[in-house]
Parts: C-alpha cells; structure tokens; sequence
C-alpha cells in the first residue's frame, strides 16, 4: 500500500507469557485483524458525502474513490497489521502539503478506535479458551 498506518498492541508479548498454552498466533491474528478493521469502519465513516465543494476541515467524498481505497494487510512486522490504501495522494489529506490542507482520516480513526482493542482481545482470548475446551 501507499500509504499506511501500522495498527499494532503493546503488551502482546507478556500477555502471550501469562496465558501460557493459549500463546498461540491464531487468537493475536484474528484480534489483530478485528482492531485493523475497526479502524478502517472508522475511517471509511469519517468521510462527509457531498456534491459540492471540499468542505476546509473534513474529507469529502464526491467519487468514494480514497473512501473506497481503504484496506487491510498483513503486515511485515510481527504482531501488527496495517490499515492504509494504494493511493499516492491520501498522504497529501492525511499530512497536509500544498494547496491540500490537513485533513486526516486514518489517524483520527485509529484513536478512536484504540479504545475498544482491549475488548476485542478479550472476546478472541475468551473464544480460544473455548475453543480448546479449557473453559
């Protein structure tokens, strides 16, 4: 992707450490994933529908063409995944240059969305633990 916002959680490690025989990648994978996608729902959500003019502090979408743009990957690194889109041009939005003003979308998204990261693990923890019939 062009353009990316590395979603990741710290404390995976100790957390991996503490749940002993449940430190295995598939429950990391899919909480990771669900985060990454909460963050993109946010992302795609804060884009204001219009036929008019770009409004100076918000993104609009005329075409959906940067709203649709957005997608997740895998990532390189361990234990992160990221959120981001092939558009060259979404980083003029995100960080402002030239005639383009700041008006970022991913950042504020993954802010918003941070807060629920600790609930989605623990759905995924509580799905493995099930899962491996230790409940």
């Amino acid at each position: 992707m062009s353009f990316v916002l590395q979603v990741g959680v710290s404390g995976i490690d100790e957390l991996d450490r503490a749940l002993g025989s449940l430190a295995r990648a598939e429950y990391r994978t899919r909480a990771l994933r669900r985060c990454a996608e909460e963050v993109a729902r946010a992302a795609r959500g804060s884009f204001r529908q219009t036929g008019g003019d770009p409004a100076p502090d918000r993104l609009t979408s005329r075409t959906g063409e940067l709203e649709g743009s957005i997608r997740i990957s895998e990532d390189d690194r361990p234990r992160s995944v990221a959120v981001g889109t092939d558009l060259f041009w979404a980083r003029f939005h995100e960080e402002g240059l030239g005639r383009f003003r700041k008006r970022a979308f991913l950042a504020p998204a993954l802010e918003s969305s941070a807060a629920g990261f600790r609930a989605l693990f623990e759905q995924e923890i509580a799905a493995e633990i099930a899962r491996l019939g230790l409940a």
